[in-house]
């Protein structure tokens, strides 16, 4: 699996400006505004597996 997120500037001003607390030089995933977990092609539904 990848989990894949997009985090933009002005959610990130959002976020810091909200919670008090500042948000590293890299972005993890967690802080994303939009997030996705990413599955093969022709995986079974819900399976977090690659072949």
């Amino acid at each position: 699996m990848i989990n894949l997120a997009l985090a933009p500037a002005p959610w990130l001003d959002w976020v810091e400006e909200t919670l008090g607390a500042g948000y590293p030089k890299s972005v993890g995933e967690s802080l994303g505004l939009y997030r996705i977990r990413l599955h093969p092609t022709g995986a079974p539904a819900g399976a977090d597996v690659w072949a």
